[in-house]
């Protein structure tokens, strides 16, 4: 069997639906800019439970990865690889402050904050663990900033008048309860460029086959030679997920965030004009992706 190469590096070409990408790109950097002003009047006004300073903390990182998503974008679209991975953090990192901002009872709110923070412990005591056959002491103290943060974090948990920690839930369970449960078949495949998986090589390396029979339309055949490309294979639609994931990790938490703080004001009507404007702005740049004429 006959093997070839071919390298295309700069498979995207300029057409009419880079002019939709760039479109979609300037509806996004509104919505975040929108998003920002709010979430800088929010953040003067937390402070008195700590699930909501959290919460605004976490939406901070939403809004630093979406923004990450949108520059890659404006340098090139064959940086969606890495705008993939900024735009799964935003998502996740979004669908956790909401699940915490989510309760109407503050100490509610304060057990779901409790349960995040235990993630401290389990990170200090599984590195503990693994540092066991690398130095005794190191892990020896690891386990001892597990220790610490367990003690304060029940000694917190005693303290709450009602209410009780509560542990964090899995990404699945987390998006149910906010309801946006098929939201996490996108997430799944775009984390695959995360954590090195075969489907992610996709991006960069595809193989054409020659069938050793013609005729055979079969989807598992003999082959009779084979060109491997390594190149970027994506165009500007391919984004069409990245940008609603990031955007979406924005305006699952930061409308939360304005309900607890009071800000949910005549303001907020620009942010959901914007969301509103990216989506259709979304909505013809996948259309694009269908369409060989652009």
């Amino acid at each position: 069997m006959s093997k070839t190469s071919c390298t295309r590096l700069h498979s995207v070409r300029m057409n009419a639906r880079e002019d939709l990408f760039h479109q979609a790109l300037e509806r996004f950097a509104d919505l975040l800019r929108a998003g920002e002003t709010q979430l800088e009047s929010a953040c003067l006004e937390v402070g008195r439970y700590e699930a909501d300073t959290a919460a605004a903390s976490l939406i901070i990182l939403v809004t630093s990865n979406a923004w990450a998503v949108h520059d890659l974008g404006v340098i090139s679209p064959t940086r969606y690889p890495a705008a993939a991975s900024c735009a799964r953090c935003a998502f996740e990192v979004g669908a956790v402050a909401a699940w915490l901002l989510s309760p109407d009872d503050p100490f509610e709110r304060e057990g779901r904050w409790l349960g995040w923070f235990e993630a401290n412990e389990r990170f200090y005591t599984n590195l503990s663990r693994d540092l066991t056959t690398i130095s005794d002491d190191l892990a020896a103290a690891m386990q001892r900033t597990a220790t610490h943060y367990c003690d304060w974090r029940t000694q917190i948990e005693a303290r709450l008048p009602r209410g009780r920690a509560a542990k964090k839930p899995s990404l699945p369970v987390i998006l149910k309860e906010l309801g946006f449960s098929k939201l996490y078949m996108a997430y799944r495949g775009i984390s695959q460029v995360v954590h090195a998986e075969p489907d992610a090589i996709q991006l960069v390396h595809k193989v054409e086959y020659v069938r050793k029979d013609p005729s055979s339309a079969d989807d598992i055949f003999d082959s009779a030679g084979q060109t491997n490309c390594f190149g970027l294979f994506v165009n500007e639609s391919s984004w069409d997920i990245a940008i609603r994931m990031a955007s979406w990790g924005l305006m699952a938490s930061l409308p939360k965030l304005l309900l607890r703080t009071d800000g949910m004001d005549a303001s907020m009507n620009l942010l959901f004009e914007n969301q509103r404007a990216l989506h259709t702005a979304l909505e013809k740049l996948s259309t694009s992706g269908n369409d060989s004429s652009v």
